[in-house]
């Protein structure tokens, strides 16, 4: 999501928070709201609000791909929690803990309905010393990694955070043995905070503490630096940032742990920067305090000018480069190569490849989409020095 919201977005953000009534928005509004929707993921969302004011929009062009989306959500979901009880299952029975992150969790913590939240993928971590015997159990139940050199190679235990497994119709498991990357989390040894801050979360029909997963708090915090210093705001979509927006005005957070951490992880300005975008998007109460004491606090060290360059819509290069500096030269050739030849199987998930048809002919479309978001970034990164320089420039003038 861009740093500066459009109207329609600005105006989607309104309807799904419930700062708008759905009455108010003019005819010819909708179409592009209705895209907006559907590009940040919010579809069923909007779907399930519109449906409550009794508004009927199926002559409004692009309504039914709405519907459409939502039914499809529905049906996704019910795939996915199949899946997480199979591997939840199967981790417990090697005495192997699991804690579920993100959609998973957040689609039955904080969404009115679990079908309203849509998922890409299911998230789960699992203790780093277990994490081979995690990848085998996983790997058992017929989910293969995409790229198996990685593995072999040391690739993901070294560097990655996480393995990523794909199988059971195209479902795809983040299998995570660290919270967040080591760009964003230095010591893997700060994960060990978040196993303190767990909570079991009973699922209906499914039986009472059906999984584990955080604290509203450890999640909120996780939120907020996994969309701004992970990803980056641009990559973002509003339903990262709509999930943020929900957890705190559905559940209980402790304000003065969420600072503390923050300096502690050195995750201040993520989470700053996190609430101040929910704060405008949504009206969601964050207390101003919060954000003066992340500001104020915030660790000398703490890496900030990484994530600001991440706040470009397009900044694969920023990316890619961060990835590569912390690999030592022979993996960061393995790493070049499967960004320009991935998998057939990372293809088909990626692209959308129908079974069956060849997969060769999308990869100059790959090229060509990645070379220009190289060069997009490349420019990016450009116009942010010469900005920086400009503003230290200024401000040397001033001082003097």
């Amino acid at each position: 999501m861009s740093s500066a919201p459009t109207t329609p977005l600005i105006t989607l953000a309104a309807l799904v928070s419930g700062q708008r009534d759905p009455h108010t928005i003019p005819g010819s509004a909708w179409p592009e709201i209705i895209n907006a929707a559907l590009e940040n993921r919010l579809a069923p969302v909007l779907w399930w609000t519109v449906s409550r004011a009794e508004l009927n929009l199926n002559t409004i062009p692009g309504w039914q791909a709405v519907v459409q989306r939502s039914r499809r959500t529905a049906i996704s979901y019910t795939l996915l929690m199949h899946t997480q009880a199979q591997v939840n299952t199967a981790l417990a029975a090697a005495n192997i803990p699991a804690l579920w992150l993100k959609g998973i969790a957040l689609a039955h913590m904080i969404y009115p309905q679990p079908t309203l939240r849509p998922m890409s993928d299911l998230d789960v971590l699992i203790p780093y010393e277990q994490r081979r015997d995690a990848l085998a159990v996983v790997e058992g139940l017929g989910y293969q990694h995409p790229d198996p050199h990685k593995v072999v190679s040391g690739f993901d235990d070294s560097q990655m955070h996480h393995y990523v497994l794909i199988g059971g119709g195209n479902i795809i498991i983040e299998l995570h043995h660290q919270l967040a990357s080591r760009d964003v989390m230095p010591d893997p040894a700060q994960t060990a905070w978040f196993w303190t801050q767990t909570q079991p979360l009973t699922v209906e029909n499914a039986g009472p503490d059906s999984f584990l997963t955080l604290t509203p708090t450890a999640h909120l915090l996780h939120l907020c630096t996994h969309s701004i210093a992970q990803h980056g705001e641009g990559q973002v979509r509003l339903q990262q940032h709509f999930d943020v927006h929900l957890l705190i005005t559905n559940e209980a957070i402790n304000w003065p742990l969420v600072i503390d951490q923050a300096v502690e992880l050195k995750w201040t300005y993520a989470v700053e920067r996190a609430l101040t975008l929910v704060s405008r998007l949504f009206g969601t109460p964050v207390p101003k305090a919060v954000i003066t004491a992340l500001h104020t606090r915030r660790p000398s060290g703490e890496d900030v000018s990484t994530a600001v360059r991440l706040r470009e819509p397009d900044s694969r290069w920023v990316l890619l480069r961060r990835r590569l500096r912390r690999l030592p030269p022979q993996q960061r050739l393995v790493l070049v190569a499967a960004l320009i030849f991935p998998s057939r199987t990372y293809m088909q998930n990626r692209y959308h490849i129908p079974p069956g048809r060849m997969v060769w002919p999308y990869y100059p479309y790959r090229w060509f989409d990645q070379g220009r978001g190289v060069a997009r970034s490349l420019y990016n990164a450009v116009r942010f020095r010469l900005s920086r320089r400009q503003t230290g420039t200024t401000d040397r003038s001033r001082r003097s």
